[in-house]
């Protein structure tokens, strides 16, 4: 791995795991950490997104993450790493940080990251300073039913907008991490480790 992405790396590492502390450590009456640990047990994938969104009117956003596939022997692959940029149009004022963990329950959702995707969705969120909630519930492909979704906002934010999200292959970290000859198919298939 390339010195520059360890950091980084790193970083992204102990948000993922701050994600799922907050979903052990969630005391409202939802169930999460059941509903994770089932959720997990069968998953075909997991995404983990860090994204900040600001705004008065107009919404912008952004971020990165990385999403993980099973593999058949029950394992995880390594990382593949992608970034999010967002815009946004509705009533929006404030500022907010969101780290989610996406268990995706459908190969095609693993799949649908694996390209440049793009995703619409109407958005509702507030979210309280320095307290964990819920995340949001959006009319895009990621929006499953017995897909589980937990999110923890940091910041002020109230946000009643219509969003874009544009979902891409980090190329230069992913080449950085796995060398320019790892591919999307590699990395996702378990071909490749993670020379950390």
């Amino acid at each position: 791995m390339s010195s520059e992405w360890l950091p980084e790396v790193r970083g992204d590492a102990v948000r993922a795991l701050s994600v799922l502390r907050a979903v052990q450590n969630d005391k409202r009456k939802l169930g999460t950490e059941q509903l994770c640990k089932k959720s997990l047990a069968n998953a075909s994938g997991v995404a983990f997104l860090f994204n900040f969104r600001m705004g008065v009117g107009i919404t912008l956003g952004g971020g990165r993450g990385f999403v993980m596939s099973r593999l058949p022997n029950g394992g995880w692959s390594a990382p593949l790493f992608i970034t999010v940029d967002q815009v946004g149009l509705g009533l929006t004022l404030g500022l907010s940080e969101v780290e989610s963990v996406i268990v995706l329950d459908k190969p095609h959702l693993v799949d649908w990251f694996s390209t440049q995707g793009v995703g619409v969705s109407a958005e509702a969120t507030i979210a309280e300073p320095l307290e964990a909630v819920g995340g949001h519930r959006n009319a895009n492909d990621l929006a499953h039913d017995s897909t589980f979704r937990f999110s923890t906002a940091h910041g002020a934010i109230v946000d009643f907008s219509a969003q874009g999200s544009a979902y891409l292959l980090a190329s230069t970290k992913n080449a950085g991490v796995y060398g320019q000859q790892a591919s999307v198919k590699d990395i996702l298939g378990g071909q490749v480790i993670e020379q950390v």
